[in-house]
């Protein structure tokens, strides 16, 4: 006897046999592809720091992307965990414990400022782990862990200093934020005025979340012929709004270490303050005709919006993964030992031009660029150097070095135990 079984059973059964199919599949599939190749971004996505580390994290995303989109590493896709460092070392030092211990990430790309880097320092080194960093700090550092991709002092900080001599003036006004980087660079741009015969009138700190440079008016009384400038984060804009209000017309020139056309397009874009005629200096200008730069330049404005500036610790994050990437499948092993074995014998031409790392300081050597900002919040180049400058992490004057190494832990040990003063 045949038995007719209802339609909403046969229904149910119907689709149990799709859902198990496509689990199947699934699970096929899963077993067929590659095991992805989980990386760390450690990098502020709040406080002070986000604005100048957005594009740093994008450009990092880009690379990741593309790479993958060329087949991945060895065949292996990568899959960034993006983890916020908030402007805070402690927090950073936090992050990157987590990505190395929780994530067992083989390598991490990230931090800005000097006091994140040092937090994180020894937490990748006790794990004999790796960190690409991206941003020009103040040299007396060459960690076994850490592949430095940019400027050092001496690749930006010495020749921009004899450029505000030759072409500025010979007294300048120091203005920094309160930690670590400043400090330390400051020193050292001392011992360079004094060998050009410049005079440093005075050296002023602020905090990274400070919004008050009222004393500014008391600074400029100095008369300076031009300020140089180690701010970090948004404390650039309420310095400049400053400025612009105390002298609307013709105001003391500015050169910045740690400022680019990224935060003056935005500045001029979301306040209307234009930082025309000031001026930076990196190892990368996006100015670079090259069709290396222009390439990229182009997929970054496609990706991200076609107002979008690009800068020197964006472009240095970029090549950072590329890098990462060429000694790992030269050694086919994602080992961070291995790849820091060969990291100096491979090079990679990218926006900036053809990059690799020193073998014995692991820093990359670099050009420097000045560039002028321009009514529109770009940047127009005024002066480069010939060459490649070699990377001199530690300092190239006699004493300096004794004396910096002093003050580092001087100032650890004032702010209790951190790179950044206490706010």
């Amino acid at each position: 006897m045949n038995v007719q079984r209802p339609k909403w059973l046969v229904r149910a059964n119907t689709a149990l046999l799709l859902i198990l199919g496509v689990v199947f599949l699934q699970l096929l599939w899963g077993a067929t592809q590659p095991k992805p190749i989980q990386v760390g971004v450690l990098h502020s996505l709040t406080g002070p720091m986000a604005l100048s580390e957005q594009g740093v994290i994008q450009a990092t995303l880009m690379a990741i992307d593309e790479i993958n989109q060329q087949g991945g590493v060895m065949g292996r896709p990568l899959q960034p965990i993006l983890v916020d460092g908030a402007s805070l070392d402690k927090t950073f030092a936090a992050g990157a414990e987590r990505l190395v211990s929780q994530d067992k990430v083989p390598v991490i790309f990230g931090c800005w400022t000097s006091a994140s880097r040092k937090a994180v320092k020894p937490v990748i080194e006790a794990h004999q782990n790796l960190l690409f960093y991206p941003v020009q700090y103040e040299g007396l550092e060459a960690s076994e862990r850490i592949v430095y991709s940019a400027e050092v002092p001496n690749q930006q900080i010495i020749p921009a200093i004899s450029w505000v001599q030759q072409h500025l003036g010979q007294k300048i006004l120091l203005i920094g934020s309160d930690y670590v980087f400043p400090h330390i660079a400051n020193m050292q741009i001392q011992k360079v005025a004094e060998t050009l015969g410049m005079t440093v009138l005075k050296s002023q700190y602020y905090g990274l979340n400070n919004i008050d440079f009222s004393d500014l008016d008391s600074l400029l009384a100095l008369k300076p012929d031009a300020i140089i400038n180690t701010l970090n984060g948004d404390g650039n804009r309420y310095f400049f709004e400053t400025l612009s209000r105390l002298q609307p017309d013709n105001p003391v020139p500015v050169m910045s270490f740690s400022f680019s056309s990224v935060e003056a397009k935005s500045y001029l874009k979301q306040y209307g303050l234009s930082l025309e005629g000031h001026y930076v200096s990196w190892g990368y200008d996006p100015n670079l005709d090259t069709v290396e730069n222009n390439t990229f330049i182009k997929a970054y404005r496609a990706r991200y919006g076609q107002d979008e500036e690009v800068n020197s610790p964006m472009v240095n994050a970029y090549v950072n993964v590329y890098l990462w990437k060429l000694a790992a499948e030269k050694v086919e092993s994602i080992d961070s030992d291995a790849i820091l074995s060969v990291i100096h014998r491979v090079g990679f031409t990218g926006p900036a031009g053809k990059v690799f790392v020193d073998k014995n300081s692991r820093h990359t050597w670099k050009p420097d660029v000045i560039s002028q900002l321009t009514a529109s919040g770009e940047s127009q180049v005024v002066w480069q150097s010939s060459s490649l400058i070699k990377p001199e992490p530690f300092s190239i004057f006699e004493t300096s070095y004794e004396d910096s190494a002093k003050a580092l832990t001087q100032l650890y040990e004032a702010w209790g135990g951190a790179w950044q003063a206490p706010e």
